[in-house]
């Protein structure tokens, strides 16, 4: 597939706070995983009264407490769909994640493990994060997954899903209506950082290229006006710009 540009455009419309779209103080609380401040997201959740979480919330604070309470959170059972050596690179990303969302190693620390991790399990890998990240995509589309990697800062983004159809959508802007591409990605094995570190309550909800947009199917309910305006129309103006 294309490759992404280094900054998701999504990241800066919307890290979709879904599940909790009724629960303000529980929106708040997830706030700091998106600066990198995972601890202090587990210090907001915990400190929620139970009886103020909304019937969605309260699964998804339970998790993100289990999660980052276990003494190895990478080691969750992956997809089943994935195979062994591509769970494996999954799991490297989450140790990353982990690592640099919970403050146990330095940006420093964390890219050279993580660096590390793919001279083991990538053949041939080049020289460098970057490059060996990248190298991480070609290895999944190579088993037949699309992947998504880039960074979202601050951190390496690592995306992959099974499903994608592509259409063509006219869409109606203040200049003009735009015949755009638009590209349904479903089938999620990671949704990326951010819903790693909140249970896939948050997460990219889609992304432009210079081909039209991507749009992340479980982010919406694609009937809502909330998907035509904040997804659609803004990133349809931006690909039309």
């Amino acid at each position: 597939m294309t490759r992404p540009p280094t900054r998701l455009l999504a990241a800066a419309v919307l890290a979709v706070l879904a599940a909790a779209a009724s629960a303000d103080d529980f929106s708040s609380a997830l706030g700091p995983v998106f600066q990198g401040d995972l601890p202090q997201t587990l210090a907001r959740l915990k400190a929620l009264p139970e009886e103020s979480l909304s019937a969605k919330a309260r699964p998804a604070r339970a998790c993100i407490l289990a999660r980052f309470g276990a003494a190895d959170p990478a080691s969750a059972p992956t997809d089943p769909r994935l195979p062994a050596d591509l769970a494996a690179v999954l799991r490297a990303y989450r140790r990353y994640w982990t690592a640099s969302l919970m403050h146990t190693r330095t940006a420093a620390e964390a890219d050279a493990a993580l660096s590390g991790d793919f001279g083991r399990l990538l053949p041939d890998a080049p020289a460098g994060l970057d490059a060996r990240a990248e190298a991480s995509v070609a290895f999944a589309e190579q088993r037949g997954w699309h992947a998504l990697g880039g960074i979202t800062a601050p951190l390496h983004e690592f995306l992959l899903w099974k499903e994608q159809t592509t259409r063509r959508e006219d869409v109606a802007l203040p200049g003009g209506t735009v015949a755009v591409s638009v590209s349904m990605l479903d089938g999620f094995a990671s949704l990326g950082w951010g819903a790693w570190g909140t249970c896939d309550v948050a997460h990219t909800g889609g992304w432009a290229t210079p081909q039209g947009l991507m749009v992340v199917v479980p982010g919406w309910d694609l009937s809502s006006e909330r998907y035509r305006v904040s997804l659609l129309d803004h990133e349809s103006q931006h690909f039309s710009d």
